[in-house]
């Protein structure tokens, strides 16, 4: 159960991240954005001033439970949140109380956050030429996960841009990877991935 839960609380973030960006963009905090501070706490931006005190690695949005705070924008807000939750099927949100009655402990869900932008850290990128058309992704990484000394690799005909990052928890190497191949010029590059954990 616990599972199809957070399955549902993924959905939401994922509807309103969407919302969020295409709607919005991904340049400016908004009035009505929801921001983490650098204590923890999240709050409504109330102002063009405050707006100005942070920045899009700041806007959170809440993974829907009962103690979460949600933006006030005209398309993402609560009753947007609560839209989306009932088209399906998920009566009275998130709430802990339904009805005068205490929600099994299971159905209590209190909510997170998550930033709705994820920068990846140490990312570094090499150009390669090499010849086997089906040589392994392992070739190109020591065991370490680290790129091979340049003169580790041969030359020839065909090119592999190798990619190494991390993401912080929660976020997916996927769609880092599908935004980078969506840059002009990229998506001549055939992907190969080697995950080093």
């Amino acid at each position: 159960m616990t599972m199809y839960l957070h399955a549902v609380q993924s959905y939401v973030w994922n509807h309103l991240a969407t919302k969020r960006i295409s709607v919005y963009g991904s340049s400016n905090v908004l009035v009505g954005d929801t921001v983490e501070k650098k204590d923890g706490t999240v709050v409504v931006v109330k102002s063009e001033e405050e707006a100005a005190q942070y920045t899009m690695r700041d806007v959170v949005l809440a993974l829907p439970g009962h103690q979460v705070v949600l933006p006030t924008l005209s398309q993402v807000n609560e009753s947007v949140y609560d839209s989306l939750l009932k088209s399906i099927g998920v009566e009275n949100g998130m709430a802990q109380v339904k009805d005068g009655k205490l929600a099994p402990r299971e159905l209590q869900l209190t909510g997170s956050y998550r930033h709705v932008l994820a920068f990846p850290g140490e990312a570094k990128y090499r150009l390669v030429k090499y010849e086997d058309g089906e040589e392994s992704a392992k070739s190109f990484f020591t065991p370490e996960g680290r790129f091979p000394e340049d003169s580790a690799f041969p030359s020839g005909s065909k090119e592999a841009l190798l990619v190494s990052f991390q993401l912080p928890a929660g976020t997916y190497a996927t769609m880092a990877i599908r935004e980078l191949l969506n840059l002009s010029g990229l998506n001549r590059f055939r992907v190969i991935t080697y995950l080093h954990i």
